[in-house]
């Protein structure tokens, strides 16, 4: 079961039979301790506020059932990889281009041929940020914290 906000993904996870739905991350749909397992890979990174990130993790802390695990995946403001970014500045925009040729396919009447550039937002975590996370949103214990091709990653699990 997957969740996304975006309806465009929710799309592509069905039609490759996936189960997934559109939902809001800080406000989940599930019933307390339903899981097993819970994944958020490169969400959390997105919420714009302290108080939006902390209410994600509580959140899949919540549908976990004691004794469930959490995993979170999250940006790194300590990057090795090509990204280079000012260790002053943790909240960005990030350029992410989509290829002319790919606006085309999805744009069949577009005469557009420049490659388009959004900015996204990330909150890029400093070393032991995400960790202070889970210890606030608290009703876990923190099994693993780690660093992994420039993102830091909290395993918990749910008391």
């Amino acid at each position: 079961m997957g969740t996304d906000r975006s309806e465009s993904l929710v799309s592509i996870c069905a039609e490759r039979k996936f189960e997934c739905m559109v939902s809001d991350g800080l406000d989940l749909p599930y019933k307390v301790g339903v899981f097993d397992f819970a994944i958020s890979i490169a969400v959390i990174h997105h919420f714009a506020s302290p108080e939006r990130r902390l209410q994600a993790v509580r959140e899949l802390i919540r549908i976990v059932r004691p004794g469930g695990t959490v995993l979170v995946f999250a940006w790194a403001l300590e990057q090795n990889g090509r990204r280079k970014f000012d260790p002053d500045l943790q909240d960005v925009l990030v350029p992410w281009v989509v290829p002319s040729s790919r606006n085309k396919s999805e744009m069949r009447d577009s005469d557009d041929t420049d490659d388009k550039v959004y900015h996204r937002y990330y909150h890029l975590f400093r070393k032991g940020e995400l960790a202070d996370l889970f210890e606030t949103a608290g009703g876990c214990d923190i099994t693993e914290v780690g660093y992994d091709k420039d993102n830091w990653y909290v395993i918990a699990t749910k008391q």
